[in-house]
């Protein structure tokens, strides 16, 4: 009967709307990444999610969800890309694919990291990371993730012949100005 009790007072204060933690910046924005091209292509927001006890954090695309907030830190071209995660600051990353091709890594956050090499454009909202290779590209490719597979924004090459690593393709990363209360301008 307490265990009862208890399993019912847990599922109702689960069920209460989430206190949202201070912002981390004035200037947060969310990130969404480009599937497919031309007039065919949708745009994502991503999420930053926990794959099982990984302390990192992978970004999702996610059709009908707001996306995670994010900021930078620091200005062009010189700036980290953060994520905040329930008051938590995370940095991504991108690592270092050297002259490999047909290679594909996933973009993850880590709490408390800073990656320097993020550049954006203020007129279009697009991000860049600077070149770790001969020609890598952001790319979204099909990964498990909590058991289910989702697109999740990587970076990478392309093979020789010009195709992509299996269950990826090119992609584009861009920020959008939508987080409520934020003063970032886009």
């Amino acid at each position: 009967m307490r265990s009862s009790l208890i399993l019912s007072l847990a599922a109702a204060a689960a069920a209460l709307p989430q206190k949202r933690t201070p912002p981390l910046s004035n200037s947060e924005f969310h990130l969404q990444m480009r599937i497919g091209a031309g007039d065919t292509s949708t745009f994502l927001k991503l999420c930053a999610v926990q794959n099982g006890t990984d302390p990192l954090l992978y970004l999702v695309g996610d059709s009908t969800g707001s996306g995670s907030p994010a900021y930078f830190n620091g200005s062009s071209p010189n700036a980290a890309l953060n994520i905040d995660h329930n008051g938590v600051g995370y940095g991504m990353f991108v690592g270092d694919t050297g002259d490999i091709h047909g290679i594909a890594e996933s973009v993850p956050a880590q709490r408390g990291f800073q990656d320097t090499q993020f550049t954006y454009s203020n007129s279009s909202n697009t991000i860049y990371h600077q070149l770790t290779s001969a020609a890598p590209t952001w790319l979204y490719c099909n990964v498990t993730i909590n058991d289910a597979v989702v697109p999740v924004l990587s970076w990478g090459s392309y093979f020789n012949n010009g195709s992509y690593p299996w269950g990826c393709a090119t992609s584009q990363l861009s920020r959008v100005c939508d987080v409520p209360g934020s003063g970032a301008s886009c």
